[in-house]
C-alpha cells in the first residue's frame, strides 16, 4: 500500500481509538446521595450455623463503604447501625406523587445483583422480621427500578436502629449495602441506570464495530473478537439482571447458572483472543502448552457449573482470569516476526491489565484498602467491564496490522512487477537464443553435408592410399563429432520450447526400440524382453530422445562381453521402481548393463548437464544426454530412476498412460 492510501485509511481509526479511550476514562458523575450516617460492620460464618438470635451477640469487624472478601464458602453477616437523623420537614425536597406515601420509610439498598440470597432482618415491636431477596430469590415488586436488591425498613427514620444483613453467594463476596431516604433513592437508582445504559451501550456498539470490521475483513481474529464482545455483552446482562426480562419462563436458579456461564464464557474467549492475536507469528511451544491448559480448564468449569459445582468452577475460573496476562505476555516477549510496534501495543497492553487484575484482586480478597473508595475498583460489576480496554487495543492492533500488511502488499506488487518484467524480458532472450540455435544449426548442418560428400568423392580417388585412407578416417569422425554437438544442442532447444503436452499417441514398444537399435552395428549385444500389449501413450518425439540417449549412453559405457538388456512391461513388475500407488496405469521402460572398464557415473551428478565422470575423459560426448533424458521426461510427466547395485546401472523411465 502506498504511503497516502495508508495514511487515508488511518484517520478514522484514529478517531475510534480516541474515543475508545475517552469512553474508558468517562465515569460517571457520582453525586453526593444523601445516604444516612450508618455504621457497618461483618461476622463470617462458615458453617452457616448462625440464627439472628444468637448473631445479635457475636462480636463483628467494622468496616468502611463496600465490603470485599474474596470467595467464602458459607455466609456473611453485615450489622448495619443507623444514627438518628431527624429530618426537618421544611427541607424535604418534592417528590414524585408515588414516593408521597412513602416519604417516612428508609430503604436498604444492597447491591450487585449477582448475590444469590440475602436475608434482611429488623426488629420491629420486639420480633426479628425477615424479608428476603437475591438473584436465587427474586423481587415480586422490585421498590428500585435498577439491578440493586432494596427493602423497606419499619423504623423510624429520626430514630437509632441496628439491622441484620445475611449474605450466600457462589461469586465473589463483593457487597454494598447502603440505607437511604427517598430522596437519595431516586437519585441513586437513576445513576445506577445510566450508568448501565452507558455500558450496555458501549458493549453493544463494540460488537456492532467488530462485525462491521468482520463482515469486510472475513478475518478469524475478527470473528473470535466478535464472540468475545458479544459474550461481554450476555455477561453484562446476566450480571444485571437484565436476562430475566428476556427469559420470564426460566427459574431464577437457571437464570443463575446463565449468568454464571455467561463469566465462563467471557474468560475463555479472553484467553482464545489472546492466542488468535499471536497464533499467526508462530509462537513458542511451551505458550502453545499454556494455552490449551488455561482452554481446558475453561471447559472444565463450564461442566462443573452444569454439575452442580458453580462455587468451585467459579474460583477455578477467577484465577485463569488472573494467569492469563501473564502467559499472553510470555508469549508476546517470546515472538520473534511480529513487528516491534505491534509487539509494544500487545505488551503494554497486558502490563496495564496486569496492573488493574491484581489491584483488583487485592481489594476482592481485602487485602490492600487504599484503593477501594475509588470508582475504578468500586465493584466488579463497575460499567467500564464492557471491552473498552480490550477494544482500544485491540483496533490498534488491527490498525498497525492492516497497515502493516498493505505495506507488505505494495512491496510484494512492486517485487512482483519486477519479476513479470524480467520474465518478459528473459522470455524475448531466449526466443532470441532460440532462433539463433536454429539459424547455426542450419547454417552448421549444409557445410557439414558439403564436407561429408567432398570426403565420398576424396575417399574414392584414394582407394589404396593407406595414409590418407587414415586422415579421411579422421576427418570423417571429427564431422560426425560436430554433426552430433548440432544435433544435441537443437535437440535440447526443441525440449526447451515444446509445450503440447497433449500431443500423445500410443506407440509400439517394439517397434521404437528395433528402430533406435538398428542404427548400431553390434545388435546383437541387446536382449529385448517386451511384456505382451505393452505400449506407451506419450508424445513420440520426447519418448524417442529419452530411449535413444539410455541406449546410447549403455552401448557405449558398457561393459562389452555382457548384455544390455532393455525390458518394457507394467511398472509394478519392477522391483527396482518405488512404490508410488499408481503403477496400474503407468508402463516402464528399465535399460540395465553391467559396468566396464568406465566406472558409475557420480549419482548425485547424475543428470548434470555436461557432467562427465573423468574415467570416460577420452570417449567422445558432450555430457548433456541424461540432462536431455530428465528434460523430455518432465515434459510428459515421466520420471527416470537411477540404480547402481551388483555392478549393473539401471535406468528405469515409468511413463504414465
Amino acid at each position: 500500500m502506498s504511503a497516502a492510501s495508508a495514511d487515508h485509511l488511518r484517520p478514522p481509526m484514529k478517531r475510534i481509538i480516541f474515543l475508545l479511550i475517552f469512553f474508558c476514562f468517562l465515569a460517571p458523575s457520582h453525586a453526593a446521595t444523601q445516604v444516612l450516617g450508618t455504621e457497618r460492620a461483618f461476622l463470617y460464618d462458615p458453617e452457616s450455623s448462625l440464627d439472628i438470635e444468637t448473631v445479635t451477640a457475636a462480636a463483628f469487624t467494622p468496616y468502611r463503604k463496600d465490603l470485599s472478601l474474596g470467595f467464602k464458602k458459607g455466609a456473611i453477616w453485615i450489622r448495619l447501625v443507623i444514627r438518628a437523623s431527624p429530618i426537618a420537614e421544611d427541607s424535604k425536597p418534592p417528590l414524585p406523587a408515588r414516593a408521597d406515601t412513602l416519604r417516612d420509610k428508609l430503604v436498604l439498598r444492597v447491591g450487585p445483583h449477582s448475590l444469590d440470597r440475602i436475608e434482611f432482618y429488623e426488629k420491629v415491636e420486639g420480633n426479628w422480621i425477615r424479608q428476603l431477596a437475591g438473584a436465587l430469590h427474586p423481587e415480586q415488586t422490585p421498590i428500585c427500578l435498577d439491578d440493586f436488591h432494596c427493602f423497606y425498613l419499619h423504623v423510624n427514620p429520626s430514630a437509632a436502629a441496628t439491622i441484620y444483613l445475611r449474605i450466600e453467594t457462589d461469586l465473589l463476596m463483593i457487597v454494598q449495602a447502603d440505607v437511604m431516604q427517598p430522596d437519595a433513592l431516586i437519585k441513586a437508582v437513576t445513576q445506577r441506570i445510566w450508568e448501565v445504559s452507558i455500558s450496555l451501550t458501549l458493549a453493544v456498539g463494540l460488537f456492532i464495530l467488530g462485525f462491521l470490521f468482520y463482515l469486510k475483513h472475513r478475518s478469524a481474529l475478527l470473528q473470535v473478537y466478535c464472540l468475545f464482545q458479544f459474550s461481554i455483552v450476555l455477561f453484562l446482562f446476566a450480571r444485571n439482571g437484565l436476562h430475566g426480562i428476556f427469559l420470564p419462563v426460566m427459574s431464577a436458579e437457571h437464570l443463575q447458572i446463565l449468568n454464571h456461564l455467561f463469566y465462563l464464557m467471557r474468560v475463555f474467549l479472553t484467553v482464545l483472543i489472546g492466542w488468535i492475536l499471536v497464533q499467526p507469528y508462530q509462537p513458542v511451544q511451551s505458550y502453545k502448552f499454556l494455552i490449551s491448559c488455561l482452554l481446558g480448564i475453561c471447559l472444565i468449569d463450564a461442566v462443573l457449573v452444569l454439575t452442580g459445582h458453580a462455587s468451585l468452577a467459579l474460583k477455578f475460573n477467577f484465577f485463569i482470569f488472573m494467569l492469563n496476562p501473564f502467559v499472553q505476555l510470555y508469549g508476546v516477549y517470546q515472538l520473534k516476526s511480529m513487528a516491534r510496534q505491534m509487539r509494544i501495543i500487545l505488551i503494554g497492553g497486558y502490563g496495564l491489565y496486569i496492573l488493574l487484575v491484581n489491584v483488583g484482586f487485592l481489594i476482592a480478597f481485602n487485602i490492600v484498602t487504599p484503593f477501594q473508595d475509588s470508582p475504578l475498583f468500586r465493584q466488579i460489576s463497575d460499567f467500564r467491564l464492557n471491552g473498552i480496554g480490550v477494544g482500544i487495543v485491540f483496533f490498534w492492533f488491527i490498525l498497525l496490522e492492516q497497515s502493516s500488511r498493505e505495506e507488505s502488499k505494495a512491496a510484494e506488487l512492486i517485487t512482483l512487477r519486477l519479476e513479470a518484467a524480467q520474465a518478459k524480458s528473459n522470455e524475448e532472450k531466449l526466443k532470441d537464443r532460440h532462433t539463433l540455435i536454429d539459424i547455426l544449426t542450419h547454417e552448421l548442418k549444409n557445410p557439414l553435408g558439403t564436407i561429408r560428400f567432398a570426403l565420398a568423392s576424396l575417399k574414392r580417388n584414394v582407394a589404396g592410399d593407406e595414409d590418407s585412407s587414415r586422415r579421411f578416417k579422421h576427418i570423417d569422425l571429427c564431422v560426425n563429432r560436430m554433426n552430433a554437438l548440432i544435433e544435441h544442442v537443437a535437440r535440447s532447444s526443441k525440449i526447451d520450447r515444446f509445450e503440447n503436452f497433449d500431443q500423445k499417441e500410443k506407440i509400439e514398444v517394439i517397434d521404437l526400440i528395433s528402430e533406435l537399435i538398428d542404427e548400431y552395428p553390434e545388435t546383437e549385444r541387446f536382449e529385448i524382453s517386451v511384456e505382451e500389449d505393452s505400449s506407451f501413450n506419450a508424445n513420440r518425439e520426447m519418448l524417442t530422445v529419452i530411449c535413444e540417449n539410455l541406449i546410447s549412453n549403455a552401448y557405449k559405457y558398457a561393459d562389452q562381453s555382457e548384455k544390455i538388456k532393455i525390458t518394457v512391461a507394467s511398472c509394478k513388475a519392477f522391483v527396482s521402481m518405488p512404490d508410488s500407488g499408481n503403477d496400474l496405469d503407468a508402463t516402464c521402460l528399465e535399460i540395465r548393463n553391467a559396468v566396464g572398464i568406465y566406472e558409475a557415473p557420480e549419482e548425485s551428478r547424475l543428470f548434470e548437464r555436461y557432467y562427465r565422470h573423468p574415467s570416460a575423459a577420452d570417449l567422445s560426448g558432450l555430457g548433456i544426454g541424461l540432462s536431455l533424458v530428465q528434460a523430455a521426461a518432465q515434459k510428459i510427466g515421466a520420471s527416470v530412476h537411477y540404480l547402481h547395485a551388483d555392478g549393473l546401472v539401471i535406468f528405469t523411465v515409468k511413463v504414465p498412460n
